[in-house]
């Protein structure tokens, strides 16, 4: 896949990850089933981090 197709993907992945959380509140968002699984929030939280702290810093990276 060239480099345009891997910018869709994550293009079409970042829009559906907005359309699964619409209308999400907080409440839910915070809520863990038990003290050892993560919340939604948790998960998003980590997306966000992997994609800032792991992908962008890396030299070279396209992403950035």
């Amino acid at each position: 896949m060239a480099i345009n197709g891997f910018i869709q993907q994550l293009q079409a992945q970042g829009d559906m990850i907005l359309a699964l959380i619409a209308g999400l509140t907080e409440i839910k968002a915070r809520w863990k089933p038990d003290v050892e699984s993560w919340s939604i929030l948790d998960v998003l939280n980590h997306l966000v981090d992997e994609e800032i702290l792991d992908f962008r810093q890396q030299p070279g990276s396209h992403l950035t």
